[in-house]
């Protein structure tokens, strides 16, 4: 796969390239965008890849991103020996993520989970094919919760097993970019560089 010189490459980190069936290749999707085209019929053969790196010569490092990532739910789960840090810990992630938005849209939580490593969590729950850039904003954000931490697909899985949710708030994202839905997509799609 043969992709087009980018101006600025650092910009186009955490966005997605996708291959179509017909050999050409754009850049610059956002996750939303990406998941609207995985779940597409016509778009059925398309590879999709997140761009992982940037290199100042123009060139990226691509990831592979599979079809079923874009259907399930990440999450990063803090955990505390008591109610009272994991409570400071979730208004600290609220007061974060109200005062610079995340990069995906997630939800904030505080929960008791007898059957976890701790027994109560704060944590973000969000698209599974955000957890890149959700783990990007905590570390830029420097945000250090928790005594242990948790993360990715399967801890979503067992925190909806077993987790009593006790707060719980929605966070939009910030978005670097408005994603564009399919009608405006399918208009867009003979173009290379779509940002």
């Amino acid at each position: 796969m043969k992709l087009p010189r980018l101006d600025d490459p650092e910009r186009y980190i955490d966005l997605f390239v996708v291959q179509f069936a017909d050999g050409q290749v754009a850049v610059g999707y956002t996750a939303e965008e990406a998941a609207t085209i995985a779940e597409q019929e016509a778009c059925a053969e398309a590879k999709i890849f997140r761009i992982h790196d940037a290199r100042p010569d123009g060139t990226v490092e691509l990831v592979g991103v599979g079809r079923d990532r874009f259907s399930l739910e990440a999450g990063m789960f803090f955990g505390r020996e008591a109610e009272s840090p994991a409570r400071a810990d979730y208004e600290e992630l609220g007061s974060l993520a109200r005062g610079d938005p995340p990069p995906a849209r997630c939800r904030l939580v505080l929960a008791r989970w007898p059957d976890g490593r701790t027994p109560w969590v704060s944590g973000l729950i969000y698209p599974a094919e955000a957890d890149h850039a959700m783990s990007r904003y905590l570390i830029e954000h420097r945000f250090a919760g928790g005594i242990n931490v948790i993360g990715g697909v399967g801890a979503v899985t067992e925190f909806y097993a077993s987790a009593e949710v006790v707060e719980s708030e929605g966070l939009p994202s910030a978005g670097r970019f408005a994603p564009r839905d399919w009608e405006q997509l399918r208009r867009a799609m003979g173009e290379t560089i779509q940002r």
